[in-house]
Order: C-alpha cells, then sequence, then structure tokens
C-alpha cells in the first residue's frame, strides 16, 4: 500500500514539473510573438520555403511562431539590454542545422542590428520543438 502511494505521488510531482515546463515554455513564445524588434538591416537566414524566398515580413509576423534565440546558453527575455544578445556564428550554424534536419515547414533566422535574435517558425509544433530543446532553462 506505502509503495502504491509513493509511485502516485512520484508521478503526481513529475506531472505538476512537466506542466509547469510546458506553461513556462509557451509564456516565453508569448512573450516573443509581443516583443518588437526592428528588421531593417538584418541578416536573415532560412529555410523550407513555398518558393525561393521568404514570405514578406508582415506575413511572417501574423502567422509565424517566434521565439527568441537564447544566448550564451541562457534564456533571452524579450526587453532585456543589449548585453549578451550577440548570437555567435557557431551558435548560429548550429541552430541552422537544428532547424535543416528538424523543422517540419518553413523556418526563418533573423538578426537584427540593435536586438537579439528570432527564429521564426511556419508551425508551432516546430517552435515548440527547437525551445524544448534550447531553451533548456526556461521557467527556472
Amino acid at each position: 500500500m506505502k509503495t502504491a502511494v509513493v509511485i502516485l505521488v512520484l508521478c503526481l510531482v513529475t506531472g505538476f514539473v512537466i506542466l509547469r515546463a510546458l506553461r513556462a515554455m509557451k509564456n516565453q513564445i508569448a512573450a516573443d510573438a509581443a516583443a518588437s524588434d526592428d528588421w531593417k538591416g538584418a541578416k536573415r537566414f532560412g529555410g523550407k520555403f513555398e518558393g525561393d524566398r521568404p514570405p514578406p515580413e508582415e506575413d511572417v509576423r501574423r502567422d509565424w511562431t517566434p521565439v527568441r534565440a537564447p544566448t550564451s546558453g541562457a534564456l533571452a527575455k524579450p526587453g532585456a539590454g543589449s548585453a549578451g544578445n550577440e548570437l555567435s556564428e557557431t551558435l548560429l550554424r548550429k541552430y541552422v542545422d537544428w532547424c535543416d534536419k528538424r523543422c517540419t515547414a518553413g523556418w526563418l533566422i533573423v538578426l537584427p542590428v540593435s536586438a537579439p535574435a528570432t527564429i521564426w517558425f511556419r508551425e508551432r509544433a516546430d517552435a515548440e520543438s527547437f525551445a524544448r530543446h534550447w531553451h533548456t532553462r526556461a521557467g527556472t
């Protein structure tokens, strides 16, 4: 009987931790969608578009899901200062490789001149998968 109670408590705690992590990830995605950044002069990297080029900025902002790129191994919060906003060439290559291998639809990495990088995903599931993989410290 005690074993069953212990297992039940462990399952409930595990479920609570997973639910909290998912909620933190969804809140981060919502915050990234509300954050504004300037695309003038921004460098863009992307793949899996319906044509050779990404759709217009307005379409991406309206229909795609953004995820703010973590910098220096930590979660970059929208509105944070400019310190640590630089995305290294190595980390950018890792993001591009990850998106090339795992994304089911279009994706676009936007590197604004004076804001953190944002990765835009055509499919929300791709954005959530990226956030789970790269935002390992979300919610902490």
